[in-house]
C-alpha cells in the first residue's frame, strides 16, 4: 500500500487515472530476452568459424598465439567448432615451430575438447585430443631465441607434471599415423613412422597410462607405460608402476618382451628411486634397483641382479631367415646418439649364468657408464661355452660422427654354443679365441665399414664347416670341411691380411696359406689375393685380385701327380687313367663363366707300374698333413 502525504483533494482529481500491468507480462519479457541471448550465442557460435576462416582473421589469431607461446603457429585451414557433447574446436592442416628452430610440428587434423562446465571449477577437464598424421621434425636449436625463465621445480618432470595437473586433467590424447625425423645438415633422416599413441592423465591423484606403437628402421615397437598417484609421489610416498615393452626385431631374442614394475619414490636429496623392482625378460625374473636426479644434467644408474636365467626354450633363428633378415636394398642410417651429451648414466646387469640349449654362461657381466658425452660399455664372462669372453668399447659422441674404438679377447669358445647365446644359428662349429682391437667412425653400417681399422688375431681349432655349395661340385658328402685349423693376422686393414692353417676335405687333408687386401673387399673394390693350397691329390697357388661379388681374376699353377685322382677328389670320374698334370696361366672365374688365357697344360701318361706305385703309396700312407710356414 502507498500512503501519499499532503494531497489535496483537487490533487487527486489532476492525477492520471491508474494503470494496470496485464498479468505475466514481466515473465514473458524475461523469455524473449533469455531466447534473445540464446539465438546470440548459438549465432555465435555458428558465425565464429566464419569469421576465423577468414584469412585474417586466422592469421591475426595465429599472431596472437605465437607472440604468447614464443613459437610460430599457423593455421592453414578451416577451423570448426562444436558444443555438444562437449565444447570443441577442430583445426585443419596446423603448423608449429618453436623460435629456435628445435622442433617443428605439422598436423592434418587437430581436435581438443573440453567439459564446459568444468572451465568454471577449479580444474579444467580436458575430455580429448587428438591428433591426426602429424609429422615432428627435430633438428640443433639455433641458439637464437632466448631461454624461458625457469621456474621452481622446472627441472624435474614429476613436479612440473604435478602442478600442471593441478589445474588440468587430460581424459585421453590420442595420436594416429604420426612420424618423427630429424634434421642433419641439408637432409632429413626419419626415426620413427606409422605412430600410435594413447595417453590418459586423469588427474593429479589418479593413475595415469601411456602407450605408443610404431615402426623404427622396418622393426615395430610397443611400448607400454602405467604410473600411480604423482601427488603420493612428491609427498615422499611410495607410487606403483608398470612398464612393457615388445619389439618384432630385436637385437636379440631375450629383448623381445620386456616388463618392469615395483615402486617408485622420492628420496630425500632430490632424486627418485626404484628399490626391489623387478623385471621380466620372456618369463625370467630379475632385480631392478634404479635411481633418477633430475636437473640440467639428469643422472640415471641401474642395476640388474639375475641369478640364473634360462633361455632353453628360445630357438635361434634359422639361417634362411637370419640370411633374409640381414638382406638390405641401400644404406640404412644409425642411431642418432646426440641425446647422450645432455645425461649422465651409470647402468650394470650381473647374471649368476645365462643358459641357452646346451650352451652356458657363468659369472656375466655387462656394463655402461656415460659421462660428459663419453660412453664406456663392457662385457665379460669368465665361463662362457667352454671358454671365457672380455669386450670394451669407448665411444664419443661429442663430435659430429661418434669416434669409437675397443678390444675383443675370447679364449677357447665354442662356436655353435656362442651362437646359441646369441640368438644365431649357423653351419660352422669349432673353438675359436682372438686378441683384437678395432677403431671406427660413425653409427650406420656405411661409415663403419668405410672406416674400421683392426690389429690383433683370430684363431680356430677343431672346425667345422659345412657349405653346401661344394656337394654340387664334387658329390654327395663333400659339403662339409672339418679338422679345420686357421690363423689369420692383421695388423692394419689397409695392409694383405694373412690366413693360414690345414683342414680336411672330401678324404683328403690339405694344408693352406692366403694373404689378402681386407680393406679393399670392406669398401667393395677388387683386392689383391693370393693362395697356396698343398694336398696329395692337388697343389695349386693363385696370385690376383678377388671382387666383393666373388669373382677372381689372375695367374694360377696347378700340378698334380695323378690327374685322375685328382679329377676324382673333385667329384669327376674319367673312365680313363690319366697321369701327371701341370696347368699354368690366367685364369678368370665369375658366376657365370671360367676363362684361361696365355694357359700352358702339360699331361703324362700315366704307366702301369706309375699307377700301380701311385695306388700303393695312396692307399699305404697316412693322410698328408702340411704346416705353412707363411
Amino acid at each position: 500500500m502507498v500512503i501519499l502525504t499532503g494531497v489535496t483533494g483537487s490533487d487527486r482529481a489532476c492525477l492520471a487515472p491508474e494503470k494496470k500491468i496485464p498479468k505475466g507480462f514481466g515473465m514473458k519479457k524475461i523469455a524473449i530476452i533469455a531466447a534473445v541471448l540464446v539465438l546470440v550465442l548459438v549465432g555465435s557460435v555458428f558465425a565464429l568459424p566464419m569469421a576465423l576462416n577468414s584469412d585474417g582473421m586466422r592469421q591475426g589469431l595465429a599472431r596472437q598465439l605465437s607472440e604468447v607461446s614464443g613459437a610460430e603457429i599457423a593455421f592453414n585451414g578451416p577451423i570448426h567448432f562444436s558444443i555438444v557433447p562437449d565444447f570443441g574446436i577442430v583445426i585443419e592442416d596446423m603448423s608449429y615451430a618453436t623460435a629456435d628452430g628445435a622442433a617443428s610440428v605439422t598436423a592434418a587434423r587437430s581436435v581438443a575438447s573440453v567439459d564446459l562446465m568444468s572451465v568454471f571449477s577449479s580444474q579444467v577437464r580436458v575430455t580429448g585430443i587428438a591428433l591426426e598424421s602429424p609429422r615432428i621434425l627435430l633438428g640443433e636449436a639455433s641458439g637464437a631465441a632466448q631461454p624461458a625463465p625457469v621456474e621452481p621445480g622446472g627441472g624435474d618432470i614429476f613436479e612440473t607434471l604435478a602442478g600442471f595437473l593441478e589445474r588440468l586433467s587430460i581424459d585421453k590424447v590420442v595420436v594416429s599415423d604420426g612420424e618423427v625425423a630429424s634434421r642433419r645438415g641439408d637432409g632429413i633422416e626419419p626415426i620413427a613412422s606409422a605412430i600410435d599413441l594413447r595417453l590418459s592423465v586423469p588427474g593429479v591423484d589418479r593413475p595415469a597410462s601411456f602407450t605408443v606403437s610404431g615402426l623404427m628402421n622396418g622393426s615395430k615397437v610397443e611400448v607400454s607405460t602405467e604410473i600411480g598417484s604423482l601427488r603420493d609421489l612428491l609427498a615422499r610416498q611410495p607410487a606403483a608402476f608398470k612398464f612393457s615393452s615388445k619389439l618384432d626385431q630385436p637385437p636379440h631374442p631375450l629383448l623381445a618382451n620386456l616388463s618392469a614394475s615395483g615402486n617408485i619414490q622420492l628420496a630425500e636429496d632430490g632424486s627418485y628411486r626404484i628399490s626391489g623392482g623387478e623385471i621380466d625378460s620372456s618369463g625370467q625374473k630379475m632385480r631392478l634397483d634404479v635411481s633418477y636426479a633430475p636437473g640440467d644434467r639428469p643422472f640415471v644408474m641401474a642395476r640388474v641382479d639375475a641369478g640364473d636365467l634360462d633361455y632353453s626354450d628360445f630357438q635361434p633363428a634359422g639361417e634362411a631367415a637370419a640370411i633374409e633378415g640381414g638382406a638390405s636394398t641401400g644404406a640404412q642410417p644409425g642411431p642418432n646418439l646426440a641425446g647422450l651429451r645432455n645425461i649422465d648414466a651409470d647402468v650394470e646387469l650381473r647374471a649368476a649364468s645365462i643358459k641357452a640349449g646346451d650352451a652356458l654362461a657363468k659369472d656375466v657381466v655387462l656394463g655402461a657408464q656415460l659421462r660428459n658425452g663419453q660412453l664406456n660399455t663392457s662385457a665379460k664372462s669368465a665361463a662362457i661355452a667352454g671358454g671365457s669372453f672380455a669386450a670394451s668399447l669407448a665411444t664419443d659422441v661429442n663430435g659430429d660422427r661418434p669416434q669409437s674404438s675397443g678390444s675383443l679377447d675370447v679364449s677357447a669358445i665354442d662356436i655353435g654354443q656362442v651362437l646359441k647365446l646369441a640368438g644365431q644359428s649357423a653351419p660352422v662349429s669349432g673353438k675359436v679365441s682372438s686378441q683384437l682391437q678395432y677403431a671406427f667412425w660413425g653409427a650406420n653400417v656405411e661409415d663403419i665399414r668405410n672406416s674400421i681399422n683392426v690389429r690383433g688375431t683370430v684363431s680356430v681349432g677343431g672346425g667345422r664347416v659345412q657349405v653346401a655349395q661344394l656337394a654340387g661340385l664334387a658329390g654327395a658328402g663333400s659339403d662339409v670341411i672339418d679338422a679345420l685349423e686357421l690363423t689369420a693376422k692383421v695388423d692394419d686393414v689397409r695392409q694383405p691380411l694373412s690366413l693360414s692353417g690345414t683342414a680336411r676335405w672330401n678324404g683328403e687333408a690339405l694344408g693352406f696359406a692366403t694373404t689378402m687386401a681386407l680393406a679393399d673387399l670392406l669398401w667393395g673394390q677388387p683386392g689383391k689375393l693370393a693362395v697356396d693350397l698343398k694336398s696329395q691329390p692337388l697343389n695349386a697357388n693363385f696370385s690376383g685380385t678377388l671382387s666383393a661379388e666373388g669373382a677372381v681374376a689372375g695367374k694360377a699353377d696347378v700340378s698334380a701327380p695323378s690327374l685322375s685322382r685328382a679329377l676324382g677328389w673333385l667329384g669327376q670320374s674319367t673312365g680313363t687313367p690319366l697321369g701327371r698334370f701341370n696347368f699354368s696361366g690366367g685364369v678368370s672365374v665369375s658366376s657365370s663363366e671360367v676363362a684361361m688365357t696365355e694357359a700352358s697344360i702339360t699331361r703324362k701318361p700315366e704307366s702301369p707300374r706309375t699307377r700301380r706305385r701311385e695306388s700303393t703309396t695312396a692307399c699305404g700312407s697316412s693322410p698328408m698333413r702340411h704346416v705353412p710356414t707363411g
